[in-house]
C-alpha cells in the first residue's frame, strides 16, 4: 500500500497533459473511454457543452493526444484578443451580422488545411490535390510569426485577402491586434468597398470548399 505522499494525482487542469509525454501516458490510463466518448465521436455530434470542470477540456486533450477512432484532432485556443479583433472589425464597419458565420467557416477551413498532411490525403493523382496545395501554400507566410495567436493569424489572412486592392486596408495598418476603439477616419463608409469585402469572403469560402471537395481524407479531422 502506498503512502498518500507517494500517490500521483496528476494535474488539476487537463490542458497540462498536452505538453509532457510522461503525463500524456498517465492521462491515457486514467481517462475513461466509455459510451459518452463514443457519442461524442458520432458524425451527428457537433458541440460538447457543459459547466466549468465537467471534463470538456479532458475530452479535447485526449482526442488531440491520440488518433482515436481514426480521428485526428486539434485543440485551438481562443484568446481574448481574438474577440477584440472581431469587435474592431465590426466597429470599422466590415462585419455585418451575416458575415460572422462565414468568417468562422473560413477560419476552421484554414486551420484544417494546416493540419492535413500529404500522408492524410488518399492518392487521386496530383491534379486532385493541386488546388488544395495551392491554397495551403498561400497561407503559409501568415504563420511565420509564432508570437501571433493562431486565430489572429487566420484573421490576418482573411482580412488582407478580402481587402486586396484597397489602399491602406491591411490588417497590420489598421492595428487590429492593438486598441479596440476604431477611429472615425478608419471606419469604412464606401458601400462598394464593403460589398467587395463581402464578395471576397464568399469567394474565399467557395475556394476552400471546392479544394476540400476534391480530396479524399484518410482520417476524419475534428476541432475543439
Amino acid at each position: 500500500m502506498k503512502k498518500i505522499s507517494d500517490l500521483d494525482f496528476g494535474y488539476g487542469d487537463a490542458s497540462n497533459y498536452r505538453n509532457s509525454q510522461k503525463y500524456r501516458d498517465f492521462f491515457s490510463t486514467v481517462f475513461v473511454k466509455d459510451e459518452k466518448l463514443e457519442r461524442l465521436m458520432r458524425e451527428d455530434t457537433y458541440f460538447l457543452i457543459g459547466d466549468k470542470g465537467t471534463g470538456k477540456t479532458a475530452y479535447a486533450v485526449f482526442l488531440e493526444n491520440y488518433d482515436y477512432s481514426n480521428t485526428q484532432s486539434k485543440v485551438v485556443n481562443l484568446e481574448s484578443t481574438d474577440y477584440k479583433i472581431f469587435m474592431k472589425l465590426r466597429n470599422l464597419g466590415f462585419l455585418q451580422l451575416s458575415d460572422y458565420s462565414r468568417v468562422w467557416k473560413i477560419i476552421l477551413l484554414m486551420i484544417m488545411s494546416k493540419l492535413i498532411s500529404k500522408q492524410d490525403i488518399a492518392e487521386f493523382g496530383p491534379k486532385r490535390s493541386a488546388q488544395f496545395e495551392s491554397l495551403r501554400d498561400s497561407i503559409d507566410s501568415y504563420y511565420d510569426n509564432a508570437f501571433i495567436p493562431e486565430i489572429a493569424t487566420t484573421f490576418k489572412y482573411i482580412f488582407d485577402n478580402a481587402c486586396s486592392g484597397e489602399a491602406g486596408m491591411k490588417f497590420a495598418a489598421l492595428g487590429l491586434l492593438g486598441e479596440l476603439k476604431a477611429s472615425a477616419s478608419q471606419r469604412i463608409s464606401d458601400e462598394k468597398t464593403l460589398q467587395k469585402f463581402q464578395n471576397n469572403l464568399l469567394d474565399m469560402e467557395r475556394e476552400f470548399r471546392e479544394a476540400f471537395s476534391r480530396l479524399k481524407i484518410k482520417k476524419i479531422n475534428f476541432y475543439l
